[in-house]
């Protein structure tokens, strides 16, 4: 099983595109955070994770409309690699392939 389950908020606008086909496809920059406490001492930090997210068609699209910078999401998707070559090196990169994202506050619900 390949589930991926975040809640975050977007650290930038939705870049909204369209392929060659014509298909809508947004990426998408979520930022998680998460408090460590530390064990041997009473202070906590809070530790961010950062992850792409790319969606498609009309999910692409509704996005785009009602989303922004900083907007708080929840989002269910899965993990996919993709690799490509860049100045003669192969550059992996991971994104999270979005199947069901919630707009969390009233001002991006539709």
């Amino acid at each position: 099983m390949n589930k991926v389950m975040l809640m975050g908020r977007l650290a930038y606008d939705v870049d909204l595109k369209k392929t060659q086909t014509g298909l809508s496809v947004a990426n998408m920059r979520l930022v998680t955070n998460e408090r460590v406490e530390h064990k041997t001492s009473a202070d906590s930090k809070t530790h961010s994770e950062w992850h792409n997210l790319v969606a498609w068609g009309i999910t692409a699209e509704t996005c785009a409309k009602y989303l922004k910078k900083g907007s708080l999401v929840f989002v269910e998707g899965k993990l996919r690699t993709d690799s490509y070559d860049k100045d003669g090196q192969k550059i992996k990169a991971t994104k999270i392939v979005v199947d069901n994202i919630k707009f969390l506050e009233k001002e991006t619900s539709f």
